[in-house]
């Protein structure tokens, strides 16, 4: 039976996708059995605080060389030191009056930032008020001078209501007398009472504006006047509170100073003094006895023993921080193999596929992710 060249293409593709399955290469990700070779994993293994990489078997160990003993020569004679100037006891009374100095200035600027933050306060108020009460002034000083002054234009209307009815008068007399009489003495009259009227009537105008430039300046004047009064009345109830203050805070001071000093009184008794005279001066022999050449070599053998324990235990150390390691080296694989939907099985497991390369590549990049 011969195949056609259709059948043959479609039988070399099947060997060769089945050839590359079955290889050496690791399988797609949707395989989900994969097995890592943990010792070769171990370079990338989480670090740790410390760890005894190199711990040596305690029959590696070779015993110290026997060192010399060096024997320390006898200690200089004890000598006491110059006398002091003052007693203990003064310099602790001195250090106390000293902290007790110290509190009352602290105890004093405490007081005056209290007392500063309430005047603030007082003042703010107290300027609130003064301008409430320069409000108050102004407006009833303003109210009078208006009063005042509406009498006096109400007179200043009725004279040139009286004017203008006068000058309507004039004018009808001036149309009559005009035409054929202009040059009449009727005529003239007429005219000349025609302007005086005019006069008075602008006299009254400038005198009704003369009227409310003066009522003006002098509710000015009365409200700076009543400004001045008011800043002087405030001025003066600060110095009053400032200075009571004042006196608080001096009778509050010389109240805690009365009390430190009976304290201090109370500790005075309570030291006695201390004579300053040292003891004479002597000096104390101090003989050291060589120590025996017999218990040398019981020293070394305890040094040997203690240096061989300090190695196995260094050994036991470092064996636990190596399982330490491994584990925490297997929960991260355990970890990366989870994000990837796969399964953790021994190695020669049926169907399962090397994932190292792939966990090996995951892990250094997490490493340089942790890297500073």
């Amino acid at each position: 039976m011969a195949f056609t060249e259709k059948q043959w293409a479609f039988a070399i593709a099947l060997l060769l996708s089945c050839a590359l399955g079955e290889g050496c290469a690791p399988k797609s990700p949707s395989a989900k059995l994969c097995f890592v070779r943990m010792q070769a994993l171990l370079p990338y293994s989480p670090p740790l605080f410390a760890t005894a990489s190199s711990a040596s078997p305690p029959s590696a160990i070779a015993a110290p060389a026997a060192t010399p003993v060096a024997f320390p020569t006898s200690p200089p004679p004890f000598v006491f030191p110059p006398p002091i100037g003052a007693t203990l006891a003064a310099a602790r009374r001195q250090q106390l009056s000293d902290d007790a100095a110290r509190y009352l200035q602290r105890f004093t600027e405490s007081l005056q930032d209290a007392a500063q933050l309430d005047f603030n306060r007082y003042k703010k108020e107290q300027q609130t008020v003064a301008q409430q009460q320069l409000q108050q002034a102004a407006d009833t000083i303003r109210a009078q001078s208006m009063s005042a002054l509406q009498s006096q234009l109400a007179q200043l209307n009725r004279q040139e209501m009286l004017l203008q009815f006068r000058e309507i008068a004039v004018q009808t007399q001036v149309r009559a007398t005009s035409g054929i009489f202009a040059n009449s003495q009727a005529h003239l009259d007429a005219l000349s009472q025609q302007r005086l009227i005019a006069q008075q009537i602008a006299q009254v105008e400038a005198g009704r504006k003369q009227l409310v430039e003066q009522a003006d300046q002098q509710i000015a004047q009365a409200i700076s006047q009543t400004r001045q009064q008011i800043e002087a009345d405030l001025q003066n109830h600060l110095q009053a509170y400032r200075k009571q203050q004042a006196a608080e805070i001096a009778r509050r001071a010389m109240q805690a100073a009365e009390n430190q000093q009976a304290l201090l009184q109370e500790v005075n008794l309570v030291l006695p003094p201390i004579p300053s005279t040292p003891p004479p001066g002597v000096s104390l022999p101090v003989t050291l006895s060589p120590p025996s050449r017999v218990a040398l070599p019981t020293a070394q053998q305890a040094v040997q023993r203690a240096t061989l324990n300090a190695s196995i235990q260094a050994a036991q150390i470092g064996a636990e921080l190596a399982k330490i390691r491994l584990q925490a080296l297997r929960q991260e694989v355990l970890a990366i193999l989870q994000q990837q939907g796969w399964h953790l099985v021994p190695q020669g497991t049926p169907g399962a596929f090397d994932a190292t390369d792939f966990v090996k590549t995951q892990l250094q990049q997490e490493r340089e992710r942790s890297l500073p």
